[in-house]
């Protein structure tokens, strides 16, 4: 028996046809529709009783150190070619024709198929073998050592008995890549020698360490290290005499590491060494402030390591010439472990010159709080510290102002604060006059801006007019002006002394740019030298070398040269930091004693962590706390309210809240229709807040949907939702009243939820996303939504309409359609619906990302410029990286037809997984554990599907003619390896978008990311379960089970695919977080080191929440995921260490703008 086949599309109807010998024609359709042959497309006959798929299409690769990943697309959801057999055989009808029309025949035998792929490679032009059959349309390829690989990748249909033939496996023909060449394997990283200093004792061990094989060899000082042999180094070893140490790491098919030497000259132990260099610090009572020894005589660059407020810091002053009558600038290099990215890497900062700037007005300080808007409630700082009007009115121009802490300083308004040509005048108590912004040259403004964001100092001078200090700024790009240079001893506004300091700059790795108020600014530089100069000619330079953190690619200076003249240089300044690749293992919830949490639970939303009771700055579990480490700290009998997740920013929110203020969250209950709160530290008091029954038949009781400051008073607001109205349901704002007694009195009308009456029950029409602070002044912004209830066919995920922009008594409405960020305004039935709020760029505002579908699915962007706008220009962020199916709906005249949808929409997590300061959105990825369930078909019957046959469609049980979607999200309880789908940036505002798979593995849906143990370090938290529901009956396929999860296939429960940052996670204890500086060594050896834990670390034994605070004006006592130094350690200079362990008692936050205060 043979068959011709062909496929055509009339009308929406596709059909996919057979010619039999008998001359007849058979073709599968889902339309009754008759039509004629004359319709149909004829393709060449062919042998055999079967369907070929189409081949794969649009093949693509990326390389990595060790793996090449290949990916293609297959089927109308990628935008190759029409796979109708899959598309639209499944449960379909088949037909057989005669001459001219078309009749319909039940489809007899079984119309189920699977669809999978097979992935086949040819190394270095050898013969192709099979590496992968699977049914995703992306392969992860271990490198096998060899020059060239050549990737081809067919498509296999597997379906079952038919009427026209047995079943079997069809193959299409085979998409071929092109060849690609091995990646080169970067050097491996270098060893390092220690001691670091080149004058040893004799009988100093030499130390030589690296994460591979090291060979070593020994040459005389000066010597190259290409003399001599390679010696294989096993332990640590002592010099016999002053000599070159060389070092290599080696690895097989690998390029071995470049080589790393040290001199060293080996000094006899006599009584007058001793008495130059083992010098002892001073054992004052601040420890820490107490500098670093250094011997000038040896050279070693000056520095002074310490610990402030718990933060750990280190000073490197620029030494500089004598000024005149001691007038000369002070510059220092500057790091804190709570400093973000500065202009010397992360913690880093420079500090040179001086500027007034616009900040946040607060509630604290001014009865408001807005973070600068580029209005007239601006506030100004001078170097951080806040400046208040004592003459004038603020912002005008001649208002006279000094700093909140008074230090005596007079600083005078010229202009107004939004004029453009605005500059200030600071008069010290020395005497000295300083003048910021006087010309266009030092004042820093934004992109599309015509004032100054900052006023930059431009010169000063003393109290004689006749000893100046000068400033100079390059622009570097949009908003991004650095200081340059400084000369001082001049003698006039336009005479420049010979004594200066010159600033060089370097590119740093990741271009930034961003948004405050519409005004851009970028971030492109990194400082690289600093050069002391006497008339033009460098007397003395500091070089800064940067290395590139491993967990989050940033840039982290790790060595500081400072040479006096071209060749006499001091030995370098080390710094070690905490940046290995992260480390993420799989563990069950279960105590140290064995104990499994919350086994066989169903949902995990019921039983997730929320809200800090015993605050102890870790979220509670109902039923036990526990503390950094995971141990348990005691038991409770908590019950909590379940959490969601927001469905445009895709984060997880707890109606939970501090009522009081106190630290610790409080508990609260519906009694009698009203909203009653319990006091962790006792007490109760009934609220005005209405929690009434619903009057409206479908619809939930009255509930609160949100706690958060919505007015920036420093006190919790409450968001209700009420439904206790007959004539509709309403969001309601209730703000809270400050007094602990009566929290919450009056409502205030937000908004309808659009009632809409189905028959005798309702729904919902409308809705509201709480969504933070969407417009940059520092309050929570609300987005109003769409539902599409009232629609023949609701949207699958609800269209968000318009913006409501908090000003802190009200919110104004801003119409998203006339933003043009969504779909050009068309929502109709067959349109996708992909709509999600990110910040993709890190500047703190949540950009709109979504999918434009003409001609094929892209993935497109509006950055959020603040203020409640979005960037005219829409960003094509290129080809769509998240998989789709269809959805089936149903039309106006009764038939069937199909939309794209996100084939995971209810998986997705967006979550800053690399600590880069930009979210990563977490997808399903590849398949570990497939999971299989019973699906209702026709009739009352039911059919195993498992994995992808999930993502497919069913015919109702009740109407024959109707299909739906399969509702994945309560039948897909596989278990997957996440793939994360990164937005990096280029220079301006071009973007690109890469997927890469994690070593996050969990549920597609019931999974969250949460800071499991208050480490900072958010993990993935999921389910594995079973479901035992009717028709939803769960059962696992072992043959698909994965390596990483094999010891946990029958272990149902909460699990955590647990973050350990930095840490080796070999035990609960052993966690770090990125990016933090662990220990510096001088060039001398004198090495100071620091080890930081959070505030809900066991390490900490005291109370942080005992002091003698009294709660009010914003004050409370508080304890968190803060890092705070446990142990400072310094060399003392005689072979030993001085260490001081520091504890906490009373840590103290203002919640009305000023922050942290300290202990």
């Amino acid at each position: 028996m043979k068959y011709l086949h062909w496929q055509h599309i009339i009308q929406k109807a596709l059909f996919t046809c057979f010619y039999l010998l008998t001359l007849s024609y058979s073709c599968f359709t889902l339309s009754n529709s008759s039509f004629t042959l004359a319709d149909f497309t004829l393709r060449p006959p062919f042998g055999g009783i079967s369907y070929a798929p189409f081949a794969p299409t649009n093949f693509n690769y990326s390389k990595s150190d060790n793996a090449i990943s290949v990916s293609w697309d297959w089927g109308v959801n990628d935008g190759g070619e029409l796979n109708t057999f899959s598309a639209k055989i499944f449960n379909g009808a088949l037909e057989s024709q005669s001459k001219n029309t078309f009749s319909i025949l039940p489809c007899n035998g079984n119309c189920n198929l699977t669809t999978h792929f097979v992935v086949e490679v040819s190394e270095a032009g050898g013969a192709y073998r099979v590496v992968a059959t699977t049914t995703g349309k992306i392969y992860h390829f271990a490198l096998t050592n060899y020059a060239s690989y050549r990737f081809r990748v067919k498509a296999g249909t597997d379906y079952s008995k038919t009427e026209v033939g047995p079943r079997k496996i069809i193959y299409s023909d085979y998409l071929v890549g092109p060849v690609i060449t091995a990646p080169a394997k970067p050097k491996l990283e270098k060893p390092s020698i220690t001691p670091a200093s080149e004058s040893i004792l004799s009988g100093t061990a030499i130390s030589i360490s690296s994460s591979y094989t090291v060979k070593y060899k020994l040459v005389n000082n000066g010597t190259s290290c290409d003399n001599g042999s390679w010696l294989s180094y096993t332990s640590a070893f002592n010099l016999t005499r002053s000599q070159r140490v060389c070092a290599k790491a080696i690895k097989s098919g690998w390029p071995d590491s470049d080589v790393v030497l040290q001199d060293y000259t080996i000094l006899e132990q006599t009584s007058q060494f001793a008495a130059l260099a083992a010098i002892t610090p001073n054992n004052e009572l601040e420890f820490e402030q107490v500098g670093s020894p250094t011997v000038s005589g040896v050279g070693a660059i000056k520095g002074q390591a310490g610990v402030d407020g718990g933060a750990a810091t280190y000073h490197i002053p620029i030494e500089l010439p004598p000024g005149r009558v001691g007038m000369q600038p002070e510059v220092s290099l500057n790091y804190s472990s709570r400093s973000g990215k500065g202009i010397a890497g992360v913690g880093w900062s420079l500090t040179a010159g001086s500027s007034i700037t616009r900040c946040a007005a607060t509630y604290a300080q001014d009865g408001f709080s807005q973070n600068p808007q580029y209005n007239s409630n601006d506030r100004l700082c001078l170097d951080g510290q806040r400046l208040i009007a004592t003459l004038g009115s603020y912002g005008n121009s001649g208002t006279e102002y000094r700093t909140e802490i008074d230090s005596f300083t007079r600083v005078t308004q010229s202009g107004s604060l939004n004029g453009t040509s605005t500059w200030f005048k600071a008069e010290y108590k020395n005497g000295h006059v300083a003048y910021f912004g006087k010309t266009s040259n030092s004042r820093l403004v934004h992109g599309g801006k015509s004032t100054a964001y900052s006023w930059l100092i431009e010169y000063q001078h003393d109290a004689t007019a006749k000893n100046y200090i000068h400033y100079k700024y390059e622009e570097f790009g949009v908003g991004e002006t650095l200081l340059s240079g400084i000369a001082y001893t001049g003698n006039g506004i336009s005479s420049k002394g010979s004594q200066s300091i010159t600033f060089a700059y370097e590119s740093n790795n990741r271009f930034k740019s961003g948004y405050i108020a519409g005004g851009n600014y970028s971030s492109s530089q990194q400082l690289k030298a600093i050069n002391v100069e006497n008339n033009g000619q460098v007397v003395r330079s500091y070089d800064l070398t940067y290395t590139l953190s491993r967990t989050s690619n940033r840039d982290l200076l790790n060595k500081v040269q400072q040479c006096e003249g071209a060749d006499n240089c001091f030995s370098i300044t080390n710094i070690d930091w905490s940046d290995n690749k992260q480390t993420v293992a799989l563990n069950t919830l279960s105590l140290a004693n064995g104990e499994r949490l919350f086994p066989n639970i169903l949902n995990l939303f019921e039983h997730i962590p929320q809200g800090d009771l015993n605050g102890d700055g870790v979220r509670d579990w109902p039923g036990v706390y526990l503390n950094a480490e995971a141990e348990l700290s005691s038991y409770n009998n908590l019950a909590f309210n379940p959490c969601y997740q927001n469905s445009y920013n895709r984060q997880l929110i707890c109606v939970d809240g501090d009522f009081n203020m106190d630290g610790k969250s409080d508990d609260w209950s519906n009694v009698n229709g009203l909203m009653v709160i319990k006091y962790t530290n006792g007490g109760m008091v009934t609220t005005n807040v209405e929690l009434g029954n619903s009057a409206n038949l479908g619809i939930a009781d009255s509930h609160p949907v949100h706690i958060a400051d919505y007015n920036g008073d420093g006190w919790p607001d409450l968001m209700v939702y009420d439904s206790s109205n007959s004539g509709g349901v309403s969001l309601k704002l209730y703000y809270h009243t400050g007094l602990v007694q009566r929290p919450y009195s009056e409502s205030q009308y937000i908004g309808s939820y659009g009632l809409i009456r189905k028959g005798t029950s309702n729904i919902l029409g409308r809705g509201f996303q709480f969504m933070g602070d969407m417009t940059g002044n520092g309050l929570p912004d609300i987005i109003k939504t769409d539902s599409g209830a009232s629609r023949d066919n609701p949207y699958p995920q609800a269209i968000p309409t318009s913006l409501l922009v908090n000003s802190g008594s009200d919110f104004s409405n801003v119409g998203l359609d006339d933003l043009d960020i969504l779909y050009n305004g068309d929502y109709q039935d067959l349109h996708p619906v992909f709509s999600y709020f990110i910040d993709i760029n890190g500047d703190g505002l949540s950009d709109w990302i979504g999918w434009r579908t003409t001609p094929s699915i892209k993935l497109v962007a509006r950055l959020n410029i603040g203020g409640g706008n979005f960037a005219q220009n829409e960003i094509n962020l290129g080809s769509n990286p998240f998989e789709t199916r269809f959805s089936y709906i149903r039309l106006s005249n009764n038939e069937v037809d199909t939309r794209y949808i996100p084939k995971f929409m209810g998986a997705f997590k967006v979550q800053d997984i690399n600590n880069d300061g930009v979210p990563e959105v977490l997808v399903p990825g590849e398949r570990i554990y497939e999971s299989c369930a019973l699906i209702p078909s026709q009739i009352g019957g039911t059919k195993n599907r498992c994995g992808d046959e999930l993502y497919g469609s069913r015919f109702s049980s009740s109407d024959v003619g109707s299909i739906t979607s399969i509702n994945s999200e309560s039948v897909d309880n596989s278990i997957y390896r996440f793939d994360a789908i990164y937005f990096e940036q280029g220079v301006g505002n071009s973007f690109s978008v890469r997927r890469e798979p994690t070593n996050y593995l969990g549920h597609a849906y019931q999974s969250t990311f949460i800071d499991v143990f208050g480490t900072g370090i958010p993990s993935l938290v999921f389910n594995h379960r079973r479901n035992y529901s009717a028709g939803k009956l769960t059962t696992f396929n072992d043959a698909s089970l994965g390596n990483e999860f094999v010891q946990y296939k029958s272990d149902y429960g909460i699990f955590i695919s647990r973050n350990y940052g930095s840490g080796s996670g070999i035990t609960n204890s052993d966690y770090a977080p990125a990016d933090l500086i662990e220990s510096v060594e001088n060039g001398l050896g004198v090495k100071s080191q620091w080890r930081l834990r959070p505030l809900s670390s066991n390490e900490l034994d005291y109370d942080l929440l005992s002091s003698d605070i009294v709660n009010g004006n914003g004050y409370f006592n508080f304890a968190s995921s803060m890092y705070v130094v446990t142990s400072f350690k310094q060399s003392n200079g005689v072979g030993g260490t001085n260490e001081r362990s520091y504890n906490y008692l009373g840590s103290v936050y203002n919640a009305q703008g000023r922050g942290f205060m300290g202990f």
